[in-house]
């Protein structure tokens, strides 16, 4: 073959090879498009999914906090009222069942949003945190809601049906015994110690609302929202950075290691103590 032959061919392959090169990286292109708007649509469906079970945490959490802000105030108001004037004032509005149920629903709602961040750990891994934090605060309010409930009820009036001789049935309401300044400050204080723990809930639910529209559609947008930013240092946010994740994580690490360590010590204990017996009766 000739100089011009070879020179031709060359030209030929060339082009070959650049039209090949050019179909695949587009191809390539093409991909990688299609996953990214894959990626999107996921993500904004996700965050369409959370949004309105956030949004339910918020209200029946609100709902169960108010109530046990304003019931001291109501236990206090009704007795003032009643030492200070002649008449009896209407007795007081709330009833054991009514703060169960509200704080069930609260519970439910937190649960519900703590096994969605779970159940979408591996497209979002800073959802494994957060979730991990709803439980952690969900045990504190459990601990703190047992000890508020229980001092309530010594308070809360007690209803009693009865029945007429014609045998319709009514209700008549009993107010509880008169409570001492000593009473109140103590009612007071573990309302106090339960609302603090609930509004480091709702912060935390706040900042989760923050950091999953930042995570899922900031991007898609080109822009986020700011963190929370307490007016007191010493109160957590919650965040998606590293060292945010990084600090919680071990956090609970600890916990869990303090938490076998205890288990393991029982156990240790139990069997020492079977093992004494063994041999006084040996």
């Amino acid at each position: 073959m000739s100089i011009e032959g070879w020179v031709a061919l060359a030209g030929i392959l060339a082009s070959a090879w650049g039209v090949v090169h050019t179909i695949r990286r587009n191809h390539e292109l093409s991909l990688a498009l299609q996953k990214a708007n894959f990626r999107q649509q996921v993500n904004l469906d996700l965050f369409r999914e959370i949004r309105p079970v956030i949004s339910n945490v918020i209200s029946d959490t609100s709902r169960a906090d108010t109530t046990v802000r304003l019931l001291p105030g109501n236990i206090s108001r009704y007795w003032t009222i009643r030492a200070q004037t002649d008449f009896e004032p209407s007795p007081i509005y709330e009833r054991s069942q009514q703060l169960l149920d509200e704080r069930s629903q609260a519970d439910e709602s937190l649960m519900k949003l703590a096994s969605l961040l779970s159940s979408h750990s591996l497209a979002v891994p800073a959802f494994k945190t957060f979730a991990q934090v709803l439980h952690d605060q969900m045990e504190r309010i459990r601990e703190s809601h047992s000890k508020w409930f229980s001092e309530m009820l010594k308070w809360l009036p007690v209803e009693v049906v009865r029945t007429l001789p014609n045998g319709a049935k009514y209700v008549e309401t009993h107010p509880r015994h008169v409570p001492s300044a000593e009473d109140i400050r103590r009612i007071q204080e573990l309302t106090d110690e339960h609302l603090e723990r609930c509004g480091d809930m709702s912060g935390y639910v706040y900042d989760i609302g923050i950091e999953a529209e930042n995570l899922l559609v900031g991007t898609l947008y080109g822009r986020s929202k700011l963190s929370r930013k307490p007016l007191d240092s010493r109160i957590p946010v919650l965040d998606s950075k590293p060292e945010t994740l990084e600090m919680y994580d071990q956090h609970f690490e600890k916990k869990q290691e303090e938490h076998l360590k205890r288990i393991f010590s029982e156990y240790d204990l139990d069997k020492l103590k079977l093992t004494g017996k063994a041999v006084e009766n040996a």
